[in-house]
């Protein structure tokens, strides 16, 4: 926790199967957020909402980059139909 010094008086009680794994790995500040966040929430709806509320706001910053992507002219009706037969997959392999 040395990278963020500033987040370590707020970090949460973890149960024992995520302390073996949270003593070996360096959160990232957004990381550290969500575990605070489920210090004090960790019923199933909460879960459930944060899921919601992060799926919501992905699709949204991919619709507007998709907009923005399709206004320009870098993306169009032929770009999308050669997409839609690759195997993204392996394009992103190489």
């Amino acid at each position: 926790m040395k990278e963020y010094p500033h987040l370590e008086d707020e970090a949460p009680q973890v149960q024992e199967p995520v302390a073996a794994y949270a003593s070996s790995t360096v959160f990232n500040p957004s990381q550290q957020l969500l575990l605070r966040m489920f210090a004090y929430d960790s019923s199933d709806e909460g879960l459930k909402e944060l899921q919601d509320v992060l799926t919501k706001h992905y699709r949204e910053l991919a619709d507007k980059a998709l907009n923005e992507l399709w206004e320009s002219g870098q993306l169009d009706q032929r770009r999308l139909s050669e997409l839609r037969g690759m195997n993204i997959r392996d394009v992103l392999k190489n």
